[in-house]
């Protein structure tokens, strides 16, 4: 933590450690619709984690129950075809594996930009993701732009 932020109340201040709070894993049958709509676009470590957790979320970011996935909530499928999105980070800023890119990247895309082009990977795979994830909210962070990675 930064000294401000050490000083607040007094220097008394504890730095808070976020932990995901998660949904109960999802059953066979909605892991067999995903995998039916959207197949090889999703990678292996996503699915198993939706097997131990259907949505869930850390700080203020969130990933989505199967159910939010499937119904495609933001119209995301109407712009931009090639992503899947899967979760957001609660200020616009959406989740989504894109099938143009390496198999198993995390990419994110602004709610109200060009979701043809202004996409940008974020993770070079579903558990670096969670990783970095963590340390955001862990820090306070609102944006996994930073390339710590």
């Amino acid at each position: 933590m930064t000294e401000w932020w050490n000083q607040l109340e007094g220097g008394k201040r504890q730095s808070v450690v976020e932990t995901w709070v998660s949904n109960p894993g999802a059953t066979s049958s909605p892991i067999d619709q995903l995998a039916q709509k959207f197949g090889s676009r999703l990678p292996d470590q996503y699915i198993e984690w939706m097997r131990q957790s259907d949505g869930a979320r850390i700080s203020h970011y969130h990933l989505w129950p199967i159910d939010v996935v499937l119904e495609d909530g933001y119209g995301a499928h109407e712009f931009g075809p090639h992503l899947v999105f899967f979760g957001t980070n609660g200020c616009g800023e959406l989740f989504a594996f894109d099938e143009r890119g390496l198999p198993g990247e995390v990419s994110m895309v602004h709610s109200v930009s060009n979701w043809k082009t202004d996409v940008v990977v974020i993770a070079v795979s579903f558990p670096h993701f969670l990783a970095r994830v963590e340390r955001a909210a862990n820090t306070q962070s609102y944006s996994l732009l930073t390339r710590d990675w």
